[in-house]
């Protein structure tokens, strides 16, 4: 990003008055004020190497730091994130474990030590998503249902817009059933039994990641054995992600063609221009349609007939079911119903309404 003169004045001296303010506090040993104008002096000088030096055109770190401000405040008063009399934000994992929200210059970091990602913001994934991995499902997607009942009271649940840029394209006004909140039959969410069974939650049905989709060879790991292993983001998936909010197969982005599930499959083993990039995990989902729902009073995904233009389901290519039925995780909001179900699907779909959203990981 290039600085203007003007621009580069206004860094130097809110840094310099920030010094001046640190000296003085040390002067006087107020050695509390100091810690705090330390943290904000250090904060200042990074923003201005990070604007110095960002390489990526097709995505500001100014538009990073929204994204990134935005998601963070919507988990918080979703009750989502934890917070610590320090003010250091965290959840608590399916291991009782506590894991700490990753900064907003860790992030920038990351993604500035990773040179291939440059190809991915230019081929169009320019939206930040990051998700509380290790907390477990049934408490995300409590928090989820909480919310679209919060949107339904308040007149506010709509579907998604096909075009969010377009102000002439009508919002269409969704209603949960009556008795959502008294008949569990009927509530916002309905998940699928495997998703909450003892072997998910431990070390059996559910794996994320597999290389294959085979019972026996697929490779992939329990979400207990990935918090085990060491990460960049303990805890956390930090993504980045195309920033259209409905699935549209065949839509042309980054000069790439959009392409169902099965299709994309065996690309992402065979074609270079694919490298880094992988399906999500039900996680991921959750916390897109609920950003995304906070941010518009919007529903993604929503599926209201079998017919050509009736909607897409989405399939979680990071996530498979090795027993029972083989199969992959798979959500859609009901638009008959209008209900949430998070469910599974088959590895193999072939319909129109198939669909997945890609993602690379930062």
């Amino acid at each position: 990003m290039e600085l203007n003169c003007s621009e580069l004045g206004k860094f130097f001296s809110q840094i310099l008055t920030q010094k001046a303010q640190f000296d003085q506090a040390l002067k006087v040993e107020s050695v509390d004020q100091a810690e705090e104008l330390s943290q904000e002096l250090k904060a200042s000088i990074e923003r201005l190497s990070v604007e110095l030096v960002w390489p990526f055109s097709e995505f500001s770190h100014k538009t990073l730091k929204e994204q990134y401000e935005s998601q963070v405040q919507i988990l918080v008063q979703n009750g989502i994130l934890e917070r610590l009399p320090s003010g250091e934000r965290y959840i608590t994992g399916i291991d009782d474990e506590k894991y700490f929200l990753p900064t907003l210059g860790q992030i920038i970091r990351q993604i500035m030590s990773r040179p291939e990602l440059k190809d991915k913001i230019s081929q169009g994934f320019t939206k930040l998503q990051v998700t509380p991995f290790a907390l477990s499902l049934p408490e995300l997607a409590d928090a989820v249902a909480q919310t679209l009942l919060d949107h339904h009271k308040a007149g506010k649940l709509f579907a998604a817009k096909r075009n969010q840029d377009d102000p002439k394209e009508q919002l269409t006004q969704l209603k949960l059933p009556n008795d959502c909140e008294t008949n569990p039959g009927h509530s916002p969410l309905s998940m699928w039994e495997g998703y909450t069974n003892d072997k998910v939650m431990g070390s059996g049905g559910l794996v994320y990641f597999p290389k294959r989709f085979d019972p026996k060879k697929h490779q992939g790991k329990t979400k207990q054995q990935l918090l085990s292993e060491k990460s960049t983001f303990p805890g956390f998936l930090v993504t980045l992600t195309e920033p259209s909010s409905e699935m549209q197969p065949n839509i042309i982005l980054g000069n790439r063609i959009r392409m169902n599930p099965k299709k994309y499959l065996q690309d992402l083993q065979s074609q270079p221009k694919y490298q880094h990039e992988r399906g999500i995990t039900p996680e991921e989902w959750l916390v897109r349609f609920l950003v995304h729902l906070e941010q518009t009073d919007q529903v993604i995904d929503v599926m209201k007939s079998s017919a050509p233009d009736g909607g897409n389901r989405c399939y979680h290519l990071g996530a498979y079911f090795v027993s029972g039925n083989a199969s992959v995780s798979e959500v859609l909001f009901d638009g008959l119903n209008n209900r949430v179900f998070l469910k599974w699907g088959h590895t193999e779909p072939i319909d129109w309404h198939s669909e997945t959203y890609r993602v690379v990981g930062v």
